[in-house]
C-alpha cells in the first residue's frame, strides 16, 4: 500500500482514526489519518490529522486535505442522497463538510457552539438530502462538557438543537419497518440505549439494552434487527419487541475491548475494509 502525504510527516509514524466506502463507487474509500513523532500525542487524539481517499480499494491513497492539520477525525459520513456531500467529525475541530466530493473541505460551524468543539459522530437521513445530525462536545467553558445533539436540514448551514440525553457515542437511524415510524433515531444515553420516534424531539429508554460504543442495523423489509457494541459484549434487538440477546464469545473467559467493531463492506467486490484494532483476553 502506497500513501501519498504531506511533506511535513515524512518520517512520521501513521495511524488510521476513521473510514468509510464510497456509497456508489467501488474501491473507492475516504479515511482519517494522522501522523506523530511523540506516541503521547496520538494516545491524547492530539496528533494532526488529515484526510485521504483512495480509489484501488485501499491500494493507494492521496491526500485531500484539509490544507491546515485537523484534530483526530472520529467519523466519516456521505449524504445519503448526494454522495458528492461528506462530513468528517474532528476531536477538537468540529465539523469539516466537502460538497465537491471531497476534493475541498471547509469548517462547519455547529450554531453558536464554542471551540474546541468534539463531534463525536454523524448521521445522516436515508431519505431527505442535506439532513444531518451530529452528537457533539463543546470544551470552551468545561474540562467535563455535556454531550448535546444538534440536526441540520441544509446540509450544514442552520443547526437546530434536538432534546437533551446523556452520555453515549454513536448515532444511528434505523431502516423503516411497515406499520411502524418511517425511521427511528437511536443514541447512547445514560439509561443504556435511548430512542426516538420523533426526529429527536423526545427520547425513551430501551428496555435492557447496555449503552453502546457503536450501532448498526440491518433490515429485510419486514423488521429491523439492531446491532450494538459495548464493553460487555455484542447484544442484538428485533425493532419493535423487547427480547434482547447478550452474546459471549465461545471460548473466552474476560475478554478485554471486547464489543463489536465497525467495518465498511462492499459485497459486490468481495472486499472488507477495517481499521485496525487490538483485543487481548485473559481464561
Amino acid at each position: 500500500m502506497t500513501m501519498t502525504i504531506p511533506t511535513t510527516y515524512t518520517g512520521w509514524t501513521g495511524e488510521l482514526a476513521a473510514i468509510a466506502a464510497h456509497p456508489l463507487v467501488s474501491g473507492t474509500l475516504f479515511a482519517g489519518a494522522g501522523f506523530y513523532q511523540d506516541r503521547s500525542d496520538f494516545d491524547e487524539g492530539i496528533e494532526p490529522c488529515g484526510i485521504y481517499r483512495s480509489d484501488d480499494h485501499g491500494g493507494s491513497w492521496q491526500f485531500l486535505g484539509p490544507t491546515a492539520p485537523i484534530s483526530e477525525v472520529l467519523d466519516i459520513a456521505f449524504d445519503a442522497v448526494d454522495p458528492d456531500l461528506i462530513y468528517a467529525a474532528t476531536n477538537g475541530d468540529g465539523l469539516w463538510r466537502s460538497t465537491d466530493g471531497g476534493t475541498n473541505w471547509a469548517h462547519v460551524p455547529i450554531s453558536d457552539t464554542l471551540s474546541p468543539v468534539v463531534v463525536e459522530a454523524i448521521v445522516t437521513h436515508p431519505e431527505t438530502p442535506g439532513k444531518v445530525y451530529v452528537r457533539t462536545y463543546s470544551y470552551a467553558e468545561s474540562p467535563n462538557p455535556e454531550p448535546e445533539l444538534w440536526v441540520s436540514e441544509d446540509a450544514g448551514d442552520t443547526w437546530q438543537q434536538l432534546a437533551y440525553v446523556f452520555l453515549g457515542v454513536d448515532l444511528l437511524i434505523s431502516p423503516p419497518v411497515p406499520g411502524y415510524p418511517p425511521y427511528t433515531l437511536y443514541t447512547g444515553c445514560e439509561a443504556g440505549l435511548c430512542r426516538s420516534d420523533d426526529d429527536g424531539q423526545t427520547w425513551e429508554p430501551v428496555e435492557g439494552a447496555p449503552r453502546p460504543e457503536i450501532l448498526t442495523a440491518a433490515s429485510d423489509g419486514e423488521r429491523t434487527v439492531i446491532y450494538l457494541g459495548s464493553p460487555g459484549g455484542l447484544v442484538t434487538s428485533i425493532e419493535q419487541q423487547s427480547a434482547l440477546l447478550l452474546n459471549t464469545i465461545p471460548g473466552r473467559g474476560s475478554v478485554l475491548g471486547s464489543g463489536v467493531y465497525r467495518m465498511t463492506a462492499r459485497l459486490q467486490s468481495h472486499r472488507v475494509y477495517l481499521p485496525s484494532v487490538m483485543r487481548g483476553y485473559m481464561p
